[in-house]
């Protein structure tokens, strides 16, 4: 199954971020499109900073610290299990 394939059996449509965030320069623009992507799983995020990363052609490191900064500034919520990110929503 191919990636479009893949995000039309989640009901995908595309991504959607909002203004407050969009208009923001507290923000890069990687930081802009990854709260999109994240926010584009509506309930929970569960894929990996890899996963991330490779589908949206930025490094896990890129990843790592636009989640750090979304988390932070309160956007985003993630939880650990273990120690490891379990979830992000």
């Amino acid at each position: 199954m191919d990636n479009a394939t893949n995000d039309n059996a989640r009901g995908f449509f595309g991504v959607i971020i909002p203004f407050e965030i969009l208009d923001s320069k507290s923000f890069t623009a990687n930081e802009k499109i990854l709260y999109g992507y994240i926010a584009s799983f509506r309930k929970c995020c569960f894929a990996t900073n890899e996963f991330i990363a490779d589908r949206l052609g930025f490094d896990e490191r890129t990843v790592r610290r636009g989640i750090k900064t979304l988390s932070e500034a309160g956007y985003i919520f993630v939880e650990f299990q273990n120690g490891n990110t379990s979830k992000r929503r």
